[in-house]
């Protein structure tokens, strides 16, 4: 009797021990150096078409603005490789 008990403790014990024994995290796709290119040269664009917008008016024009706001981006995210000339 007392060894049908400790068969069922154990049987017990594996099956809930295996949950945590079986189960595999799939590793994280890493960013490859393209990809962050890519979102840096976006938010380039993204940051450079919404400051030139915001600069364009009556008196100033769109070459203008699209010129200043990319000095801007320049020295604002000049850390970055997306604020390299």
């Amino acid at each position: 009797m007392k060894r049908l008990g400790v068969i069922c403790l154990t049987m017990c014990c594996l099956g809930l021990a295996t949950g945590c024994m079986f189960s595999k995290k799939t590793a994280k796709k890493s960013e490859g150096p393209a990809t962050v290119a890519e979102m840096e040269q976006d938010f380039r664009h993204r940051w450079i078409e919404k400051r030139t917008a915001e600069l364009t008016s009556p008196t100033v024009t769109a070459d203008a603005a699209r010129t200043k706001a990319t000095e801007e981006f320049q020295v604002r995210y000049g850390f970055t490789n997306a604020g390299k000339p």
